[in-house]
């Protein structure tokens, strides 16, 4: 298969109407370029779901990320981002409901997405953005989603080398159908603005040492034979030989016994760093 390299940047019409050859093709960064695979199944799917532990629910979370060099304001907080992304979902004055609906200004609403114009039927996606927009962008319908979100916007250390970022968490514990509407529509409002890139929903996060641990003792379904021993692997230090450790790593930080080459049992997890250079 032919090796592709994807590039951001921003461009005049006129600069990127002007790069031409057949091993390039200048491609606008429009709603549906910025939301990963499967991402509207994966959103529904995960608003309101439970972890694997009861005790705890997963939140869903979106995380916007901005494009390469946008920086973001030292005065313009997150709840700033909130009401502004919110707001333009929403059509308030005279003026704009004389105007254009908000819809025909989606790249996901209009024709070019598969909405015809000759009468015929759009495309499921195509309706189901179409759905969205003229049930949920109304005021009040998701006021009450949306005020059980938490915003936090994430600045880049550096402009050159990183990208700023904004998690969008939804604090609810219901999966319904408004909520997995009024998400998709939020999102929607947020790839639609030119300084962001990339609109993904995050995965939850857990741990499979219970499967782990039968798979590594005996291939068979819950039988842990060392286990029923009692070998767990308690008080044992395992040597290892490597390029290094982050001492400083949260996993392996200990400020009251920090590691040393001298063996120190009382340590939290390295007992022994003995550096080769």
């Amino acid at each position: 298969a032919d090796d592709y390299l994807c590039v951001y940047g921003q461009l005049f019409a006129s600069v990127a109407a002007g790069v031409t050859g057949e091993e390039f093709i200048v491609q606008p960064l429009v709603q549906t370029l910025k939301f990963l695979n499967n991402f509207v199944d994966n959103a529904n799917q995960e608003v309101g779901k439970s972890n694997a532990n009861e005790q705890e629910i997963y939140v869903p979370t979106l995380d916007v990320i901005l494009c390469p060099n946008v920086a973001i304001e030292e005065n313009v907080t997150a709840d700033d981002l909130a009401f502004e992304v919110i707001d333009s979902l929403v059509q308030k004055t005279i003026a704009s409901k004389l105007a254009a609906a908000i819809s025909d200004t989606y790249y996901l609403t209009s024709e070019a997405y598969g909405n015809s114009t000759d009468g015929s039927e759009p495309s499921e996606r195509a309706q189901l953005w179409n759905t969205l927009l003229n049930d949920y962008q109304k005021a009040g319908v998701c006021d009450e989603a949306y005020e059980m979100t938490t915003w936090t916007l994430t600045r880049a250390a550096d402009l050159e080398t990183g990208l700023t970022s904004v998690q969008i968490e939804f604090n609810n514990t219901g999966n319904t159908e408004q909520d997995q509407a009024c998400m998709l529509t939020l999102a929607l409002a947020a790839a639609s603005y030119p300084d962001v890139c990339s609109v993904e929903m995050r995965e939850p996060v857990g741990t499979s040492n219970h499967y782990a641990t039968w798979l590594t003792q005996s291939e068979l379904t819950n039988e842990r034979p060392f286990f029923d021993v009692g070998l767990n692997g308690e008080g044992q230090t395992v040597t290892i030989s490597d390029t290094g450790i982050d001492q400083n790593n949260c996993y392996f930080l200990d400020n009251e016994n920090p590691a040393s080459a001298t063996y120190n049992t009382n340590s939290r997890k390295i007992a022994q760093y003995v550096p080769f250079v």
